[in-house]
C-alpha cells in the first residue's frame, strides 16, 4: 500500500506530458520537430505539396491545441485525486497514471481514452480545415486526418515517468 508522502511525490516528480505546461528552451526543438512531422504526416496524406505549404502551421497548431486540451485532462484528473483519500483506487490509479501507467490497468485505459480523445480532437479540427481551407475531396480529407490522428496523436503520454527519475 502507498502512504501518504508516496502519493504526494507528483508535486516534485511531474509526468512528462506536464512539459506541454513549462516554458522553456525544449520548445526551440519540439516546435519546429512537431511542424516537419505534420508536415511529413501531412504530404503522405494528401500527396500535395501545395497543401503541405499552405496549411502544414495550421495542422501543427491544431496539433499542439489537442495536446493541450489533453494535458489539461490529465492535469484535472491529478488535482481531483490530491482531494481524494490517498489509499482510494481512483487516487492510487492517477498517481500511476502519471508516474508509470503500466503498473494499472485503469491507469492505461485512462490515458488511452485521453489519447483517443485528443486523436479524435485532431482528426476533427483538422478535418474542419482542410475541408474551409482546400477543395480536397471527402476521401483525401478523411484518409490526411486519419493519419494526423493516429500518428500525431501524443503517445508520448504513456511514457514512464519514472524512466527519467531512475
Amino acid at each position: 500500500m502507498k502512504n501518504h508522502k508516496t502519493v504526494r511525490l507528483y508535486n516534485v516528480m511531474f509526468p512528462i506530458w506536464m512539459i506541454l505546461f513549462l516554458p522553456s528552451k525544449l520548445w526551440l526543438w519540439v516546435i519546429p520537430a512537431n511542424f516537419i512531422i505534420d508536415s511529413i504526416v501531412l504530404y503522405f496524406g494528401t500527396k500535395d505539396w501545395s497543401i503541405v505549404r499552405n496549411h502544414s502551421w495550421k495542422t501543427c497548431i491544431i496539433g499542439f491545441v489537442c495536446d493541450f486540451i489533453g494535458a489539461l485532462i490529465l492535469l484535472g484528473l491529478l488535482i481531483f485525486s490530491d482531494h481524494l483519500d490517498s489509499e482510494s483506487f481512483f487516487a492510487n490509479a492517477v498517481f500511476d497514471m502519471s508516474m508509470n501507467p503500466f503498473k494499472n490497468i485503469f491507469a492505461l485505459l485512462i490515458l488511452l481514452a485521453v489519447v483517443a480523445l485528443v486523436g479524435y480532437l485532431i482528426y476533427m479540427m483538422n478535418r474542419w480545415m482542410l475541408r474551409k481551407f482546400t477543395k480536397l475531396d471527402e476521401n483525401t480529407i478523411h484518409h490526411a486526418c486519419l493519419l494526423l490522428a493516429v500518428i500525431t496523436a501524443p503517445w508520448l503520454y504513456f511514457l514512464p515517468t519514472t524512466l527519467l527519475y531512475h
